[in-house]
């Protein structure tokens, strides 16, 4: 589709909602340098566009990274989001990317940031994804009862798949845990890796 809206974009390059798509168009291509300039000229004509701040956001938190100083990286990578929530303050991208700013440097992500990302799971209910990143986070601060009523939904879909079984997993390893108490889930030892170990452990047995 690139070379489509490119032509598009040639032909009304004063347009703010066809430069949005451009950026949205080269972002998806992995050009994410011309979709920040796409989504620049776009917001120079109308800062209003919210898909431009979106798809300038996605790209500049890509390029963090890889950048050299992540802080100041991510910083920048925020200012379009942060743009975006002044306009609508209650769209779940900013409140996601804030978390992940933190998340991604691997810097334990403040009380605001967690809140944000709880704010943004009960503004997506539909986004399962985002309901068990919210569910594991609310675990690990020892949230218990409210990580399993969050799992709950992404548990019971029917075309969950495995982030069903996944998330139906992580409920029943919480059932009797003490609320308060942090909680990560423990890891699932790989079927073929157990049978191996256990070949080994008896062929050690054999050597004595």
């Amino acid at each position: 589709m690139l070379p489509q809206v490119q032509k598009v974009a040639a032909e009304f390059p004063r347009n703010a909602a066809v430069l949005a798509a451009l950026a949205e168009a080269e972002h998806d291509a992995g050009n994410f340098d011309q979709a920040i300039a796409a989504a620049d000229a776009a917001l120079a004509i109308d800062p209003t566009a919210k898909n431009a701040l979106v798809q300038k956001g996605f790209a500049l938190f890509t390029k963090a990274a890889e950048a050299d100083d992540e802080d100041a990286a991510y910083s920048a990578a925020m200012k379009p989001f942060s743009a975006l929530n002044r306009l609508e303050n209650d769209h779940p991208l900013p409140l996601i990317y804030y978390y992940l700013s933190f998340e991604q440097r691997g810097v334990e992500p403040d009380e605001t940031a967690r809140h944000a990302l709880e704010r943004a799971a009960q503004l997506s209910p539909f986004d399962r994804s985002l309901a068990m990143r919210a569910g594991l986070m609310q675990a690990r601060e020892g949230k218990i009862e409210l990580a399993r009523h969050t799992l709950g939904p992404v548990a019971t879909n029917p075309h969950g798949g495995n982030m069903a079984s996944e998330a139906q997993r992580f409920i029943d390893q919480m059932e009797g845990v003490p609320e308060g108490t942090e909680w990560s889930p423990r890891p699932v030892l790989d079927l073929a890796e157990a049978i191996v170990a256990s070949t080994s452990d008896d062929n050690a047995e054999d050597d004595f």
